[in-house]
C-alpha cells in the first residue's frame, strides 16, 4: 500500500487553496461532486490534498487532519482481514468515479480509508 492522499477541514478554504497553489506550488484539479463544498490539489497529477470546507461549522475539529488513506489492490482480501479481526468498516462509492473506499477506525480512532481503482485524473473530463 502507500499514502494516497490527506483530507483537511477548513474555515478557510479560499485561503488554503491560495496558500497551497501559492506557496507549495500545488494546482487544483478535478473533484467528485460531494456535496460539501472543498477543492483537491494536486502534484505531478495526483490529488495528493484534499480540503473539506467547512466554514458553517463551530471549531471543533477545523484544522486538523480527518483521515489519511492508502490504495487497496484486494478489496476482497482487505474486507476478509477486517471481518476476521472483528473490525467494523463502510464501504462508499466515489461519485462520478471508478473507484471504491473502506473506512476503518484503528485502536486509537483514527480514520483511516482505503481506496480501490482509480480516480480520474487532473485534467480528465467527467
Amino acid at each position: 500500500m502507500r499514502l494516497d492522499h490527506v483530507n483537511i477541514l477548513t474555515k478557510n478554504l479560499d485561503k488554503m487553496v491560495a496558500f497551497y497553489t501559492q506557496v507549495l506550488d500545488f494546482q487544483t484539479g478535478w473533484r467528485p461532486e460531494f456535496d460539501d463544498g472543498g477543492a483537491w490539489l494536486y502534484q505531478d497529477g495526483k490529488p495528493l490534498i484534499h480540503l473539506v470546507d467547512r466554514s458553517d461549522q463551530i471549531d471543533q475539529g477545523i484544522g486538523r487532519i480527518e483521515h489519511f488513506a492508502l490504495t487497496g489492490a484486494d478489496k476482497n482480501a482487505v474486507i476478509e482481514a477486517l471481518s476476521k479481526n472483528k473490525v467494523p468498516y463502510d464501504i462508499v462509492d466515489i461519485p462520478k468515479a471508478n473507484a471504491s473506499s473502506l473506512n476503518i477506525y484503528d485502536p486509537d480512532g483514527n480514520h483511516v480509508e482505503v481506496i480501490f481503482r482509480h480516480l480520474p485524473q487532473q485534467n480528465d473530463e467527467i
